[in-house]
């Protein structure tokens, strides 16, 4: 037997999975996770960049080969959604 906390948790899955199946809905999912992608994609490098130079005193090294990782990930992160619109038209 589920308790109302179980109950409440159960339901609020339920809605968020009609809610993803909806194809409206689906499309501003889409864009939200390309927006969480573009960002993971340029930050975490600089993060570990500079967590790099601050563990082994390299600034400012580590930290511009991060900011250069990140901008070549969200180039082919741009490029790779570039091709999909193209490939969808």
């Amino acid at each position: 037997m589920l308790n109302t906390q179980n109950q409440q948790s159960l339901k609020r899955k339920i809605n968020l999975i009609h809610l993803i199946k909806d194809s409206k809905n689906r499309k501003y999912l889409e864009y939200a996770g390309l927006g969480v992608e573009i960002a993971a994609s340029f930050f975490v490098p600089i993060l570990i960049g500079y967590w790099l130079d601050e563990r082994y005193q390299t600034s400012p090294w580590w930290l511009l080969a991060g900011i250069f990782t990140g901008v070549l990930l969200m180039l082919s992160i741009f490029i790779k959604i570039a091709k999909d619109t193209n490939s969808r038209n």
